[in-house]
């Protein structure tokens, strides 16, 4: 392996990891768990700077995976819900 590779290599983790690190910054609160949550994935993403993003990377995305399941059943059962409702009004007709 050549040195430019290793140096391109380098840059694209530093890249992820600042990537990572911003994006953390960038989510609310009230996307955490526990109170102190959003400061302690900082610490890991900070401290163990290759190990803590990749944690982080899959955390994100599987709590954005069950979001948007979440989401999804909501507007199926709210959907399920309407058309209940208009089945029952046409029924009283």
């Amino acid at each position: 392996m050549g040195l430019g590779f290793l140096v391109l290599l380098g840059l694209l983790l530093l890249a992820f990891w600042i990537h990572e690190l911003v994006y953390l910054l960038s989510l609310p609160d009230d996307v955490f768990p526990g109170r102190y949550d959003k400061i302690l994935w900082f610490c890991v993403v900070f401290f163990a700077p290759l190990l803590g993003a990749l944690i982080f990377y899959g955390w994100r995305t599987y709590t954005e995976v069950e979001a948007k399941l979440a989401q999804s059943m909501r507007e199926a059962l709210q959907d399920a819900s309407r058309r209940a409702q208009e089945a029952n009004g046409q029924e009283r007709e």
